[in-house]
């Protein structure tokens, strides 16, 4: 009987523990009142992908006279383990400090980008800013694989560095001098539901999280992979499925960093003019420069920092070429085809799509 009754509390006890971390980290929990009275306007995100120009658009944008925005990154909006109320008042928190930049009339835009993939950022946006504009960069798999990668490297040594720098010395040092801790590309694609701060085996694949605005209609093979994709996801986090979105009011401007870095001055003028009729700018967008280069290249390359053109990484170039065709091929058939979906100059975005069809490398 002792063990019985043992069994059964350890059981309530469980279950309200579940219960209570589903509820209290639910989306969009926050009553009309509070959104009435506090919710401060955000007509745009720079939603992503990571290293795919995010950083050069925040500039750009900040330099504009119509447009509110810092110079750092505003990611509260895909917390994942913050309370819903934590979160919007981070969200409220980041809008104020570029609403009380001297200047009134302007849109108001932040730059999280990996808020692409985070169901929550959707969903919670979808509650409290349904009217947000997305703006979403996309990159050649290949390069995009290698540079997030890269990037993550350098950041955890920075990290490092910054963990050294500070007067702890009278601590133990494996207290105050922690190792940076990595996994290499072939243990993160051989595990594809175990992410490395975000690296994952899914992270190139732009159309899968694309999908989560519900703007085109998903194949069998399709709802099979997203479903295996996101139970995973909650099955790391301990959230609730959250599922596509429907009957909302976003719209994305989708570009490639090769429109970005365009040499071609007309093609270059068109692209930055297409942003600015997508927010409803009057002025123009001033030129595009090249921000957030990871300089730790080259003879000052980290050991795990990785060239993704070696020749040991021929098999994994490989793999995320096969995966660019499938996405090329999704992104110009059917996500371009939606009237929710804009992109600057059809023809040279199509033809940047082409490129990920192939080898990058020499």
């Amino acid at each position: 009987l002792y063990f019985k009754r043992r069994r059964i509390a350890c059981t309530v006890f469980f279950v309200s523990t579940l219960w209570w971390v589903l509820y209290t980290f639910r989306p969009g929990s926050l009553s009309q009142e509070v959104l009435a009275e506090t919710n401060l306007p955000l007509d745009f995100v720079v939603a992503g992908f990571p290293k795919c120009g995010t950083t050069t658009l925040m500039y750009a944008f900040r330099q504009h006279s119509q447009v509110n925005m810092n110079t750092h990154e505003s990611c509260s909006i895909s917390s994942a383990r913050k309370t819903t109320t934590q979160v919007w008042n981070g969200l409220q928190a980041e809008l104020s400090d570029i609403i009380s930049l001297p200047a009134t009339g302007r849109v108001n835009g932040i730059k999280c980008p990996t808020a692409m993939y985070s169901m929550k950022a959707l969903h919670r946006l979808q509650n409290w800013h349904p009217r947000t504009k997305w703006i979403v960069g996309l990159r050649h798999p290949v390069w995009q694989v290698q540079s997030f990668y890269n990037y993550r490297v350098t950041e955890a040594y920075d990290k490092l560095e910054a963990a050294a720098s500070q007067s702890y010395s009278w601590l133990p040092r494996f207290m105050w001098d922690p190792q940076p801790s990595f996994r290499s590309l072939d243990d993160i694609f051989t595990a594809p539901y175990q992410p490395w701060n975000e690296v994952s085996r899914w992270s190139h694949r732009y159309e899968l999280f694309l999908n989560q605005f519900g703007f085109t209609n998903m194949t069998v093979p399709e709802v099979v992979e997203w479903q295996n994709l996101t139970a995973a996801r909650d099955a790391m986090t301990l959230y609730p499925h959250l599922g596509l979105l429907s009957d909302h009011n976003f719209e994305i401007f989708v570009y490639t960093v090769d429109q970005m870095e365009d040499a071609n001055t007309e093609r270059s003028a068109q692209f930055r003019k297409g942003l600015q009729s997508f927010l409803g700018l009057t002025e123009p967008l001033p030129s595009l420069g090249h921000e957030n280069i990871n300089h730790f290249q080259g003879s000052r390359a980290h050991p795990e920092t990785i060239d993704i053109c070696d020749s040991q990484w021929s098999d994994l170039r490989s793999q995320i070429i096969a995966d660019g065709r499938v996405t090329a091929t999704w992104i110009q058939d059917r996500l371009v085809a939606s009237p929710h979906v804009s992109v600057s100059d059809d023809p040279f975005f199509r033809s940047t799509l082409d490129t990920w069809m192939h080898d990058p490398c020499p």
